[in-house]
């Protein structure tokens, strides 16, 4: 809260004491040579690559889902509790760190931020450090006794008892205990990182000029996403123990990915940023002669002495007078609110949008995130630096972004729904389990207990074991294909070519999905696009509608508001929705695992309409916010004339 000026001593003692100094302005080290880089335009550019790589690290999880799903045995609802973690630790401490830390030194804040970023990298690689590849993995591997276990213990045999299961399994709860304790830890240092550095640029660049640089943060931090689904496609491709050749690859279902090499790469990269974003001076040097400027001008009663507004010391009565201000406030409240239903429908195609491709369109897990991370996020980073260029060039009204939010969402709404009639017929998983199903054939096989192990039988039929297909013998090709014989469940009158001299290859039957999933991409980029021009309108009126003084808490309120109405419960309820579908479920001796084959019709339907649904209650709420925006000034008059520099400069806040 704003102190009256003459209240507190002399006007020259006030300016005396809250104008800049010099040790202020210099960087951490004080050097000379890292002088000449503490600028506006060197701030936005770290931290724009540092906030790439905080929201690379949540994509990369995203990317990497369904192999951590496989490796730990995690179905869909507990694997979206993974990121949950973050969201709980955000939404309890955010408000209450960044407040404290507003008033210190903003960029030391955020590179503590960011040291938190490397321990929780070191949480992520833990559970392979202390677990390994896994049996199941290296059961896969070219080792003849691996290779003859595993595929004699696939095959009809009558012998076999029906507790003949796996007692060596890992608990699942622990390696989902850790990624959790990773996952708070992050969200400790997030909103340290994201307010304050957001708050730090607004105070330090001239309001006419934050748009574009706020869609350029934007649009680099848009390549973090990018980042992490293709670090995620590239490790992937890799086995998860690089040092033994798989019997089997990428494309088959069983395969696990090196998902902990990326959880390295990235807890570098953070070590390295957190250094250099800690060198940043208290206040850019240019602010702070802008900020003389208007001191004197004040001082020599050239400006009013309401141009200048002395923060107060952090207390608790300030942060309850704050959080007042902020809850009566009710274009914050509307916007608030679109945003919770926004982000709780948006949501799934972030989390679990590789997992849906792979389900959907039969795409390898590195395509999935590859597809995910290049093409539908470029378009995001489009939009957002379009939108921004669009508004510096324009400088629209607050109801006139309000009013493109509104547009924008309504057609979102629609190519939501559109997903759930775009989908591939030929994709019918609930064929495998009739194909599968118990009967004459394999009912003295015994597979309860058999591993998903799909074979694709001559009849053009994939089963889901050589046990479900009553397969008795398996034998190499000389060009090394495993071929499976004397299969009592597979119709050899449906075969296309009568010379076979095998029943069954190791593999699904391919499909051809390629199609459907075109039409998917181009939806999905038009959307990614559309959602990108809605970032910088929807920043603007959240922060313009506010006082000055309460744009970190703000933007904390908003993050915590966001965390625990959409960021926590949405990726629990789409998980549980995904989970709904399942047709077969993973079994070991002590619980289910994961999934390995979903009704995809059924996913489609279910998960893309609930999604529309949230985005047409967030957009009902946004027309309250058109509605209230109507006394908002994203822009003052006198930067949209142009006007002189004194006018300009009476908007600076100290």
């Amino acid at each position: 809260m704003s102190s009256d000026l003459d209240n507190d001593g002399t006007l020259e003692k006030l300016l005396k004491d809250y104008s800049p100094t010099e040790d202020d302005t210099k960087c951490g080290i004080n050097s000379k040579f890292l002088q000449k880089f503490a600028s506006k335009k060197t701030f936005v550019l770290m931290f724009s690559i540092i906030a790439a790589a905080y929201s690379g690290t949540y994509t990369y999880t995203m990317g990497t889902i369904t192999t951590l799903e496989k490796r730990f045995k995690i179905p869909s609802k507990y694997s979206g509790m993974i990121l949950v973690g973050h969201d709980i630790s955000m939404m309890i401490c955010s408000i209450g760190i960044t407040y404290f830390a507003a008033k210190g030194h903003k960029p030391r804040w955020m590179a503590l931020g960011v040291y938190l970023q490397v321990i929780y990298c070191f949480m992520m690689i833990l559970p392979h450090m202390l677990y390994g590849a896994g049996d199941d993995a290296m059961s896969l591997t070219l080792d003849d006794k691996n290779l003859s276990f595993i595929h004699n213990s696939d095959m009809c045999e009558w012998n076999r008892t029906l507790n003949d299961c796996e007692s060596n399994d890992i608990d699942n709860l622990s390696p989902l205990a850790i990624f959790f304790i990773g996952n708070l830890i992050s969200g400790l240092g997030g909103p340290v990182i994201i307010s304050l550095g957001t708050t730090y640029m607004d105070d330090n660049i001239k309001k006419s000029k934050v748009p574009f640089f706020l869609s350029l943060k934007g649009f680099l931090r848009m390549l973090g996403p990018t980042l992490g689904f293709s670090l995620s496609s590239l490790c992937l491709r890799y086995y998860i123990d690089p040092k033994v050749d798989p019997s089997i690859n990428d494309t088959d279902p069983r395969w696990m990915g090196a998902y902990w090499i990326g959880w390295i790469v990235f807890m570098i990269y953070f070590i390295i940023t957190a250094f250099l974003i800690g060198l940043f001076p208290k206040v850019l040097p240019r602010a702070a002669v802008r900020k003389r400027e208007l001191i004197h001008k004040v001082a020599s009663g050239k400006l009013s002495k309401s141009m200048i507004k002395i923060p107060e010391k952090a207390s608790f009565k300030d942060i309850r007078e704050t959080m007042a201000r902020l809850f009566t406030n009710k274009v914050l409240i509307f916007n608030n609110l679109a945003a919770i239903f926004y982000i709780f429908g948006y949501l799934p195609y972030w989390t679990f949008q590789a997992k849906y491709i792979e389900i959907q369109y039969l795409l390898s897990p590195s395509t999935a995130s590859l597809v995910t991370g290049t093409v539908s996020l470029v378009f995001s980073a489009i939009g957002i630096l379009t939108s921004g260029l669009v508004i510096s060039i324009y400088k629209p009204r607050a109801r006139y972004l309000a009013a493109w939010n509104i547009i924008t969402s309504i057609i979102s709404i629609f190519g939501v729904m559109s997903y759930a009639l775009n989908g591939c017929p030929a994709n019918n998983n609930l064929q495998v389990m009739e194909n599968s199903n118990l009967s004459l054939c394999n009912n003295d096989c015994n597979c309860d207990y058999i591993k998903y192990t799909p074979i694709c039988g001559i009849d053009n039929k994939t089963y889901i074991s050589p046990c479900h297909a009553g397969c008795k013998e398996i034998n190499t090709l000389d060009n090394g294909m495993r071929v499976y014989t004397n299969c009592s469940c597979i119709d050899k009158i449906q075969a296309s070519d009568d010379s076979f001299a095998y029943d069954a290859i190791t593999g699904v039957c391919q499909v051809d999905c390629m199609p459907q999933f075109y039409m998917f991409l181009i939806i999905m980029c038009f959307n990614k696009f559309l959602g990108g021009t809605e970032g910088s309108s929807n920043f603007l009126i959240g922060i313009r509608c506010i006082e000055e003084r309460d744009k970190t808490v703000s933007l904390a309120l908003s993050m915590t508001i966001a965390s625990l109405c959409s960021l926590i419960p949405s990726p629990i309820v789409f998980g549980s929705i995904i989970d709904s579908t399942c047709v077969l479920w993973g079994k070991t001796c002590s619980s289910t695992g994961n999934c390995w084959l979903y009704n995809a019709e059924n996913l489609r339907y279910s998960m893309n309409f609930t999604a529309a649904g949230f985005v047409f209650i967030g957009t009902c709420f946004d027309v309250g916010t058109w509605y209230y925006a109507k006394d908002v000034k994203v822009f003052d008059e006198e930067e949209k004339n142009e006007s002189s520099d004194e006018k300009r400069d009476q908007f600076i806040v100290l």
